[in-house]
């Protein structure tokens, strides 16, 4: 596949930050348990849900009040809970070792850079949220907002349009093998970074530090 890259664009949960863990269950607890809302009936009542906020159907905000309002819930707790899901976000969540240097690196060697995220969340929140790290990219699109999550082609095209990019000329980041033999299918090249099982790319890298290597690498082979 021949063709210069021009942009590189990477999932953003369980790629520039491990997904929510454990470490976001420890944190709504406090919550949950003074509103006496059992976890795992709150986790069953938001999956309903989930799909209608990440596709950009209904807002986050009314997402919330639909599962509080099937919790026996006030409209008043799920704002509240929105609150509380935004503050982990904005003072728990860290990138993995290496994602602000290799993003700045690779500004530096002429790279756009983009964000591509199933997310219920704004790319302005998710802006917000780099900013904090110290991180910067060249756009954020977020499944929220384009009305499809990946590996739908609009998605993925999405980011090729902002950058009047070919498929050829860029290379998307993910550990979701749906989503990397998405961009596959499309021509784009991919790297499975801490790819989940069964999941693989044209390159893989447990090292996000390597990534720019990579890049280049194969950036040399297309032009020997």
């Amino acid at each position: 596949m021949k063709g210069k890259v021009k942009v590189v664009f990477f999932d953003y949960g369980g790629v520039l930050t491990p997904g929510i863990s454990e470490t976001f269950h420890a944190f709504a607890e406090p919550f949950q348990k003074s509103r006496g809302i059992n976890p795992a009936e709150h986790d069953r009542a938001w999956k309903k849900v989930k799909r209608l906020a990440s596709s950009g159907k209904i807002s986050f905000g009314e997402a919330q009040a639909r599962t509080f309002k099937a919790l026996g819930k006030t409209r008043k707790d799920a704002r509240n809970w929105v609150k509380h899901c935004e503050r982990y976000h904005l003072t728990r969540a860290k990138p993995y070792p290496g994602v602000v240097e290799t993003l700045a690196r690779l500004k530096r060697e002429g790279f756009k850079t983009a964000v591509l995220s199933d997310s219920v969340y704004s790319a302005t929140f998710k802006k917000r949220i780099l900013k904090r790290w110290g991180a910067r990219v060249d756009a954020v699109y977020c499944s929220s907002e384009i009305g499809v999550e990946k590996p739908a082609r609009k998605a993925f095209q999405a980011v090729l349009r902002r950058f009047n990019a070919k498929p050829c000329e860029a290379v998307f980041i993910g550990h979701a093998k749906d989503e990397l033999d998405g961009a596959r299918k499309l021509g784009i090249k991919t790297i499975a970074f801490r790819p989940d099982k069964g999941a693989h790319g044209d390159f893989e890298t447990n090292d996000f530090k390597k990534i720019l290597k990579i890049i280049q690498l194969r950036d040399s082979c297309s032009t020997a």
